[in-house]
């Protein structure tokens, strides 16, 4: 019975991650909570890209939080973006002047490109694991 204890303490303790990256992905300034969650293989990013009118010069900056194949991949895949038939661009992507990227951040963890929140780790699921089971595993010894 020690022995099955030992096997799953260090099985909790040394796996690693066999599923792929998950990225907060959504537009438009939305908050997390109203984000859908998608498997990445690169990296989740959010940042901010700047859209300038043409004629009035006026500037709508619009945040996305999503998942590239890389940190340069997000930025192109940004600067590349055009909106058709938003609000404050009259003719849709033909009135924007210039679009610029800014406040990218680019990241490996789960759901790292949302709002901070309190983290979780391998160790912190064992231990409460032991913490829950501990009693219940004396009394088998």
């Amino acid at each position: 019975m020690k022995a099955a204890c030992l096997f799953l303490l260090a099985s909790l303790l040394c796996s690693r991650r066999a599923l792929s990256l998950q990225c907060y992905n959504c537009d438009a300034d939305k908050e997390t909570s109203q984000c859908k969650v998608s498997s990445c293989g690169g990296v989740c990013f959010k940042g901010d890209l700047v859209l300038t009118v043409k004629g009035s010069g006026e500037k709508v900056t619009m945040g996305f939080k999503s998942c590239a194949p890389s940190c340069d991949d997000a930025s192109k895949t940004l600067q590349a973006f055009r909106p058709e038939g938003l609000p404050g661009f009259p003719g849709g992507g033909e009135s924007v002047l210039n679009s610029e990227v800014k406040n990218l951040a680019c990241c490996d963890k789960d759901l790292c490109n949302g709002a901070a929140r309190a983290g979780r780790s391998l160790a912190a699921l064992a231990g409460g694991l032991l913490l829950s089971l501990g009693p219940l595993l004396l009394a088998l010894l």
